[in-house]
């Protein structure tokens, strides 16, 4: 009996190892590739450095679900002084969590809260599936901008920044399933090949 049951336990336990590895590395396959049109400047997000200075990033803003998915997803470079802008409708302490997948630059990640405060800076790795959040504190804004872009303006946690304009439409995340999108939003992040 107590070989039958080994042998049962191994079994499950290679069945589940299995299981656990196709997924992680279906999750790890690259989705297709959209057509990838080059970075807008849809507004300017002004920081107020550790140094008092003001230093200036034009930042495209995603329009709707699909493009609020893609992010900068396929993209092998941005300009220096640019990058995107993702928006929630409040402050929220859940994180706002980032993944890289197919993304192939590395990237800055700054949160800011709905004050405008620097809530935290971290560096991105291009393809890294662990996801990359703040420290702490409640942020309803989160700016991508090229990998070294903060150290090199100083910009840090507990710094300021403030938005110029922004374009309407823009997509503006809730904090629910599909960030608030509609199914056909979805269907059509799908179609276009920015979900799994």
């Amino acid at each position: 009996m107590f070989s039958k049951n080994v042998i049962f336990v191994t079994a499950l336990l290679r069945c589940c190892t299995a299981e656990r590895n196709f997924l992680s590395s279906s999750l790890r396959q690259r989705t297709k590739q959209p057509v990838v049109g080059p970075l807008r400047s849809d507004g300017t997000v002004v920081f107020e450095n550790a140094d008092g200075e003001e230093v200036r990033v034009d930042v495209e803003v995603p329009q709707d679900f699909a493009h609020f998915m893609q992010g900068l997803m396929w993209r092998n470079s941005i300009p220096e002084e640019s990058g995107m802008m993702f928006t929630w409708a409040q402050d929220a302490m859940q994180g706002r969590s980032f993944w890289m997948k197919n993304t192939e630059i590395d990237l800055d990640l700054i949160w800011c809260d709905k004050h405008g405060s620097v809530v935290d800076v971290k560096t991105a790795r291009s393809e890294d599936l662990t996801g990359v959040g703040p420290s702490g504190g409640a942020t309803s804004v989160v700016i991508e901008t090229p990998a070294g872009w903060a150290a090199k303006h100083h910009i840090t946690s507990g710094g300021k920044s403030r938005c110029a304009s922004l374009p309407s439409p823009a997509f503006v995340a809730q904090d629910l399933p599909l960030f608030g999108a509609s199914q056909s939003d979805f269907a059509a992040a799908k179609g276009a090949g920015v979900i799994d």
